[in-house]
């Protein structure tokens, strides 16, 4: 009887103390995520919205491949003659900058709400809701 105490009480310790190491990963994966994709739009909006040459989604394709999974780059490719809007930010005209509001955590998938600021104000809805897997140590765009 004893040892059936005794394994039932390991494997007590053994679930408790897992589910805490999951637990507390999933703030770091959601900061992490966030940290991301404000950098991204941090730069999306500073540089490549800035260049007269070429659009911003072909400068992000071309200079922030790496940010994008294979399958994505390939559709933004395909599409790009038919929108109307900047599918990054889903609007022809950004705001004065996109913020990161609500990130949300599923396993490896991660999905951020990305909000325009206008006036100094953010938006009530997201402009864009944007779906990212892990990549190793970071993350990569699957679709917006």
């Amino acid at each position: 009887m004893k040892s059936f105490e005794r394994l039932v009480c390991c494997g007590l310790v053994f679930v408790l103390g897992t589910s805490h190491v999951e637990a507390g990963q999933a703030p770091k994966a959601q900061q992490s995520c966030q940290n991301f994709v404000q950098a991204f739009y941090d730069w999306y909006l500073h540089v490549a919205a800035k260049q007269t040459d070429v659009s911003p989604l072909d400068y992000a394709v071309k200079y922030r491949n790496h940010a994008f999974t294979s399958e994505l780059i390939d559709r933004l490719k395909e599409k790009a003659e038919t929108w109307d809007v900047d599918p990054l930010v889903n609007s022809q005209d950004p705001g004065e900058r996109e913020v990161v509001g609500g990130v949300t955590i599923k396993g490896a998938t991660c999905r951020a709400e990305i909000y325009d600021i206008r006036d100094g104000k953010r938006g009530d809805k997201p402009q864009v809701v944007a779906k990212l897997v892990r990549h190793g140590h970071s993350w990569v765009f699957v679709d917006f």
